[in-house]
């Protein structure tokens, strides 16, 4: 099965290894109770002229190791690299081959991992790694440094700040003198975190596309005590939502859907107003704000589906330029192929475009598509209309698109765009639709569907869109007329 996959990451640690540093400050929130914690630190560290150890106490899951990874996008001066003594390492020796300072950086954070409990840890090595701290807090490389020990458990907490009371008092812990507890974001940002988390980590994916309202997850939400257990919920109840899907159709059965737009007015902007992230994938959540039209109210009430529907379909928005698909039927319509010949009888084109097609098709939105590469910049410019000899060809198409349909795709597989095709496939059991085009590519079946309009708007593409969308959702027994 060919189903994209998602991640929603419950631990930092995970986000970690994603490396996605560049990105974090779009899904990270700043929690207020903490960072006046480690502001605290900051302003008696620089007072003192040494550094501290902040006992960070709170579940599993409750965002720590967020929380001091994410410090430096919202307090200046904090170091971005945070530095991790893992549960193997002697924290002694850790500490001695810490490197140096970065110029200019206020504070650096230094987290021992993998203690968070007692366990098997015996008093004699907590006062050896606590004195090890103690010293080297007090040295100049120690002066800007922060030493942070997440833990879980009560005992491990008060062992903690017992030894570091006795070893170094106030000058260990702070004014504190104490661990302080930490209990993550507010649950009223748990779902805002996931949607923007999702949405950076998946391609631009949406609620939607993993199969929940806006209120379910509101609901998942107030059902979970810390945002960890948040959004593992959330990926288990998505991974549900897929599987329901997946086992829809069977493996060789599935495609992707992609609608094609080809119009004699510009509306690449419209059609990118539509989809989201790099993929031109489908925004079924903005599909359904931009049209009133009778499909978009008879779905809303299902948006999770249709969303889940959109991405497992890997359903994708695609404009193709007048010009271009002229070009293209210029140059690939088979005069020794008789199904072309209504077209060379009705169907005057210029020769301006001959010898243009594969150019033009190569360098297309729905090539880069089919190549698997980003959506490119915009390009401004004034907007194009139709023009009376694309008018004529939409109006051929009314009643004549599968010639149309055909020799596209004829170009797209001499182009070595596609392997191969075949125009008017049927697909489903109960309900049978036919798609414009059913290609093979090196990365499984696509089927096309080719909107053919002299001019049109965002609303339009919208509505039609949804249509081919539910349609086919019918046909695989996954939506039942316009109910769950």
């Amino acid at each position: 099965m060919a189903i994209p996959r998602f991640r929603i990451p419950d631990r930092f640690e995970i986000i970690e290894r994603l490396e996605v540093n560049d990105k974090l400050a779009s899904f990270i929130v700043k929690v207020d109770h903490g960072l006046a914690v480690i502001q605290e630190f900051l302003d008696e560290m620089e007072t003192a002229g040494r550094g501290g150890l902040l006992v960070l106490h709170g579940p599993a899951g409750v965002g720590k190791s967020t929380l001091l990874g994410t410090v430096h996008l919202f307090l200046d001066g904090v170091g971005r690299k945070v530095f991790g003594i893992s549960p193997d390492e002697s924290i002694p020796d850790a500490l001695e081959n810490l490197p140096e300072h970065t110029k200019n950086e206020r504070l650096r954070i230094v987290v021992i991992k993998g203690r968070e409990a007692l366990g098997n840890k015996s008093r004699a090595e907590l006062e050896t790694a606590l004195h090890a701290i103690n010293q080297f807090i007090r040295t100049e490389d120690g002066a800007r440094t922060l030493i942070a020990w997440p833990c879980t458990t009560d005992d491990m907490r008060l062992e903690l700040v017992t030894i570091a009371r006795q070893v170094g008092g106030t000058a260990l812990l702070g004014a504190r003198n104490d661990a302080v507890p930490y209990s993550g974001p507010p649950k009223e940002k748990y779902v805002s975190i996931a949607k923007n988390m999702i949405e950076t980590l998946n391609d631009g994916m949406t609620l939607s596309n993993l199969g929940f309202s806006e209120l379910r997850a509101e609901t998942i939400a107030q059902e979970s005590p810390i945002i960890g257990e948040f959004l593992l919920k959330l990926a288990r109840e998505a991974k549900r939502n897929r599987d329901t899907l997946v086992n829809r159709l069977p493996e060789k059965d599935w495609y992707q859907l992609w609608v094609v737009v080809v119009a004699g007015n510009d509306v690449s902007g419209e059609v990118h107003e539509l989809t989201h992230g790099a993929g031109y994938s489908l925004d079924i959540d903005r599909l359904l704000q931009t049209t009133d039209g009778n499909v978009a109210k008879n779905l809303r009430p299902y948006s999770e589906k249709l969303g889940m529907l959109s991405a497992g379909m890997e359903a994708k928005l695609v404009h193709v330029a007048s010009a271009t698909a002229m070009a293209a039927l210029v140059d690939y319509a088979d005069a020794s192929d008789a199904r072309d010949k209504t077209f060379f009888d009705e169907v005057k084109i210029q020769t301006k475009f001959k010898g243009e097609g594969e150019s033009r098709l190569k360098a297309s939105a729905l090539a880069r598509a089919l190549d698997r590469k980003p959506v490119t910049t915009q390009q401004r410019g004034p907007k194009a209309t139709a023009t009376p000899e694309f008018e004529k060809l939409t109006e051929f198409a009314k009643d004549n698109d599968r010639i149309l349909n055909r020799i596209l795709g004829r170009g797209l597989q001499q182009c070595g765009l596609i392997q191969s095709f075949v125009d008017e496939q049927t697909v489903g059991v109960e309900q049978k639709r036919r798609s414009d085009l059913l290609c093979t590519t090196s990365l499984g079946p696509v089927r096309l569907e080719f909107m053919w309009r002299k001019e049109i708007n965002r609303a339009t593409i919208a509505e039609y869109v949804l249509e081919k969308l539910a349609a086919y959702g019918r046909t695989i027994g996954y939506l039942n007329g316009t109910t769950v």
